[in-house]
C-alpha cells in the first residue's frame, strides 16, 4: 500500500509507493525531491521506544531496591526519593524528545507559491526558535542533573546494604556542530528538459568525538540569472526551499557524500538563454540520534 504523509517543501499531502521508503524521490505535486520515510513506525515512536529501553534497567534496580527498603527503613525514603527522582527524569525525557522534534521540524520553508513572509514575521519565528534551542538547552543541564542525583543515590543505599558502590556510567560524548567541516556547490544541470539543479559535496567530522547523526540544511532562496559570456547579473528570481540530507554515525576524521537534486516550477528558469546560479545557505547540526 502507498505511503501517506505531507510534502514538507509545498505542504500537500502525497501518496508514494511504499518501494521507495527511506528513498528519495519527487513530489507528485511540486516536482521536488523529497526524503520518503519508511512505512511502519514513526520517528516519534521509535525514539519513545528506545527511550524505554534505556529505562528499563533502572526501573528494574528500583523494584530490587525497593523490596530491600521493607526490611530496613532507612531505604524506605530513599527508596521513595529513588522513585521521585526517576519519574522526574521519564518526564523530562519524554519533554526533551517533543521539543528535539520540535527543533528539528522549525526550519520548514514556505511553499515556492506563497509569498514571502514580512520581516516581522521572520523575526518572531527566529526568536521562536532561538527560545526553542534554550528551552532543550535548560532541559538537557537539568536531565545530567537528575542522572547525576540518581547515581548519588544509588552510592548511598549501596552503602547502607554494606556492598560496593555500583560505578557511575560516563555519558557517551559527542561531536559539536563546529566539528563538521561542509563545502557545498550548486550547478545546473543544462541538458535537463525542466529546470533541475544539483548541490553536492563532502561533509567531514574534523573533531576528535563521533558524531552519531548529522543534520544537513540546504536552504535556497533564490536565483541570479547571469549573461553566459560576461558572467554579468541580467535577473532574479525569488524561491523558498529546503533540502535535509542525514548522515548516520561520522566518525571522527571520515567523510560523507552529499548530494541533493531540487527541480524547481517556476518558468522564468526555463530560459535557456541565462546562466542561472542558486543563491543557498547550508548548516549542519550534530545529534545525539
Amino acid at each position: 500500500m502507498p505511503i501517506t504523509f505531507f510534502c514538507p517543501v509545498c505542504n500537500v499531502k502525497v501518496d508514494i509507493p511504499d518501494r521507495m521508503g527511506g528513498k528519495s524521490a519527487p513530489c507528485p505535486s511540486c516536482g521536488n525531491v523529497i526524503d520518503v520515510p519508511r512505512q511502519g513506525r514513526s520517528p516519534a515512536s521509535l525514539r519513545l521506544s528506545r527511550r524505554i529501553r534505556v529505562l528499563l534497567p533502572w526501573l528494574f534496580a528500583g523494584a530490587a531496591l525497593a523490596g530491600l527498603a521493607v526490611a530496613l527503613g532507612a531505604l524506605v525514603e530513599l527508596g521513595s526519593v529513588r522513585t521521585s527522582l526517576e519519574g522526574d527524569l521519564k518526564t523530562l525525557q519524554g519533554k526533551l524528545g517533543e521539543l528535539e522534534s520540535r527543533a528539528a521540524a522549525a526550519p520548514a520553508p514556505a511553499a515556492p507559491v506563497r509569498p514571502a513572509a514580512p520581516p516581522e514575521r521572520r523575526s518572531a519565528e527566529a526568536g521562536d526558535h532561538a527560545a526553542l534551542q534554550r528551552e532543550i538547552a535548560s532541559l538537557r543541564d537539568a536531565d545530567e542533573e537528575l542522572h547525576r542525583k540518581l547515581q548519588d543515590l544509588e552510592g548511598e543505599i549501596a552503602r547502607l546494604r554494606g556492598v560496593p558502590a555500583p560505578a557511575p556510567v560516563k555519558p557517551v560524548e559527542v561531536a559539536d556542530d563546529e566539528d563538521i567541516e561542509i563545502k557545498i556547490d550548486a550547478k545546473q544541470d543544462a541538458l535537463s528538459g525542466r529546470p533541475r539543479f544539483t548541490f553536492a559535496g563532502p561533509a567531514t567530522n574534523s573533531g576528535t568525538k563521533l558524531a552519531p547523526v548529522v543534520l544537513i540544511s540546504i536552504r535556497v532562496i533564490g536565483f541570479q540569472g547571469l549573461n553566459p559570456m560576461t558572467r554579468q547579473p541580467v535577473a532574479t528570481v525569488s524561491y523558498a526551499a529546503t533540502l535535509t540530507e542525514r548522515i548516520r554515525s561520522l566518525p571522527p576524521g571520515t567523510t560523507a557524500n552529499v548530494v541533493k537534486d531540487l527541480f524547481p516550477t517556476d518558468p522564468a528558469l526555463l530560459s535557456r538563454e541565462v546562466l542561472w546560479e542558486p543563491q543557498f545557505e547550508v548548516s549542519t547540526r550534530v545529534l545525539k540520534e
